[in-house]
């Protein structure tokens, strides 16, 4: 009987998890992105662009994970999917959970893939994964294309943070 009560227990936890982070994914468009990097509250920015079919963002996204914990103190980060809204639930949603991000995700909702690249940057070609990072001002201060290393992210994190 307890173990019947302990199963029940977990996979409603778990079932609840998985709720309360696909309740956490929203479409996000330009007016609201712009809104999260104007108001930093004292904190850098770390938008990392995406999505759960590019297997180089896949790759680079435990580094982040890790660069969470060890920089969430003194950065935000946000990660912006994307892939289509209506894949939310099919493939970003089990991607964040196989991959225990604790960081908002959201999805592009942006109406044109040339207005979310300009939205960022003139000079970004649109290649993902792309890292957008921002000072406590809200300005756009580094820009790094394709997959990067730990390493090179933590480098690039701590000059920040000595600011």
């Amino acid at each position: 009987m307890r173990l019947i009560f302990l199963l029940i227990f977990i996979l409603g936890s778990s079932l609840f998890a998985q709720e309360k982070i696909n309740s956490e994914i929203e479409v996000i468009n330009e007016t609201e992105l712009n809104s999260i990097i104007n108001n930093r509250n004292g904190k850098n920015l770390l938008v990392n662009v995406w999505a759960t079919w590019c297997v180089p963002c896949r790759d680079e996204f435990p580094d982040l994970v890790k660069l969470y914990s060890l920089f969430s103190n003194s950065f935000d980060f946000v990660g912006l999917s994307v892939d289509y809204p209506e894949d939310i639930k099919l493939k970003v949603l089990p991607f964040i959970i196989e991959n225990n991000i604790q960081f908002p995700i959201y999805v592009s909702g942006f109406n044109k893939d040339e207005i979310l690249i300009n939205f960022f940057s003139s000079n970004w070609n649109g290649a993902i994964p792309a890292t957008f990072i921002y000072d406590k001002t809200g300005e756009q201060v580094k820009i790094l294309e394709g997959k990067q290393s730990f390493r090179l992210f933590k480098n690039v994190m701590k000059t920040f943070n000595s600011k």
